[in-house]
């Protein structure tokens, strides 16, 4: 069962774990590809009274967990699980991921020409089934 979280409630920390959990990090492999300290980072997940973190460090952090920085500025910006509570922790992962943004214009765009999914699915299995590996990739 998925634990609820008020976003209200929401702390910087919750949204970068909530993020690195989609991304298989870790908070050491999020700081040391960001570029930022030990202390820094303590800082951002604990979030004591009166600490800002600079706009450098929230674009690092954001750059790396591929997200909008607005995330972690602005309370009231909610997340994809608050934004799509149904999908699965993959379909999350699926969505997060920036080098899936063309197969999702592309879905877009099949669904506004009125393309259904069952022909869709036919027209990737015709294409599977005629590579030159003969769609040995296919999931």
């Amino acid at each position: 069962m998925k634990k609820t979280i008020n976003i209200s409630d929401k702390t910087r920390g919750d949204k970068i774990l909530e993020l690195i959990k989609l991304r298989k990090m870790t908070l050491a492999d999020l700081r040391k590809a960001a570029g930022i300290s030990r202390a820094t980072m303590s800082r951002l997940m604990n979030s004591p009274e009166g600490y800002a973190p600079s706009d450098e460090t929230i674009n690092k952090i954001a750059a790396v967990l591929e997200i909008n920085p607005m995330y972690f500025r602005d309370e009231d910006v909610i997340g994809p699980g608050e934004i799509f509570p149904y999908l699965t922790e993959d379909d999350l992962k699926f969505f997060m991921d920036l080098r899936n943004l063309p197969f999702i214009k592309l879905t877009r765009e099949i669904a506004e020409r009125g393309i259904s999914p069952e022909d869709m699915r036919k027209l990737v299995d015709i294409l599977l089934a005629t590579r030159d590996d003969g769609g040995a990739n296919r999931d």
